[in-house]
């Protein structure tokens, strides 16, 4: 019989969610994928959808170019972070088209930095499963974890196109809910179902210290995350 191939040595993340902020899935994947013995490339996000001049997204602008004066940097034992440069048309065909070029040429010379053998992709935005085709990559996730086409602001149509290919062009895509599998991803070479779990380290007692709110009555409700502009 055929020798197995060697698993991949560095996972390169494509997350909705920056390095810094409430942790979430990406940050809680990439963790337990470094405490395992992989090598990750986080790459910050450049956005689903082109910015305003809203407080929270010129903030968000301002934080990124200050970051470009030392994009590659270890964030974690085993995790790099990358702060890649991109221009802000996320919503447009030619945009993502320049953005998939700078990308590629940033994830490159990020890898060949951290000696890189066999790379996996794991792509949360899918306009981005297409870099399988410009980075040294053996693998290609695409990790569906919300219905990025209702997001406010997104090209709904042109983000629906690239989902379709996205789906065609990963080995696997993941879900944390069945209705995607059945749904956006039904056409998947293989699927996966991860529910949303929760990082149990992250609220060891002995790590949070004393009660915060004491004065709070128990049973207690934690919601940990974020409420924008809409609820599902």
């Amino acid at each position: 019989p055929a020798a197995a191939r060697p698993l991949p040595d560095t996972i390169v993340c494509l997350p909705i969610n920056e390095w810094v902020g409430l942790p979430v899935n990406s940050h809680h994947l990439m963790r337990e994928a470094a405490s395992r013995g992989y090598r990750v490339l986080y790459v910050d996000p450049i956005g689903l959808r082109r910015p305003t001049m809203s407080r929270k997204d010129v903030a968000k602008l301002g934080r990124r170019v200050r970051l470009l004066r030392a994009p590659l940097a270890p964030v974690e034992p085993r995790i790099w972070r990358l702060a890649p440069a991109a221009i802000p048309l996320q919503d447009t065909n030619v945009g993502i088209a320049v953005n998939k070029r700078l990308l590629a040429l940033q994830i490159r010379r990020a890898l060949a930095r951290l000696r890189a053998d066999r790379v996996l992709l794991w792509a949360y935005p899918p306009q981005l499963v297409a870099l399988r085709t410009e980075i040294p990559c053996e693998l290609a996730i695409y990790h569906r974890t919300d219905d990025y086409v209702s997001l406010p602001g997104v090209n709904a149509e042109l983000l629906g196109s690239w989902e379709i290919q996205a789906v065609e062009n990963a080995d696997l895509c993941i879900a944390p809910a069945r209705a995607y599998l059945e749904g956006p991803l039904r056409n998947a070479r293989n699927a996966l179902w991860v529910p949303n779990a929760v990082d149990h380290r992250r609220f060891d007692p002995s790590r949070i210290g004393p009660d915060p709110l004491p004065q709070s009555g128990r049973p207690r409700l934690l919601v940990m995350g974020t409420f924008d502009a809409w609820v599902d």
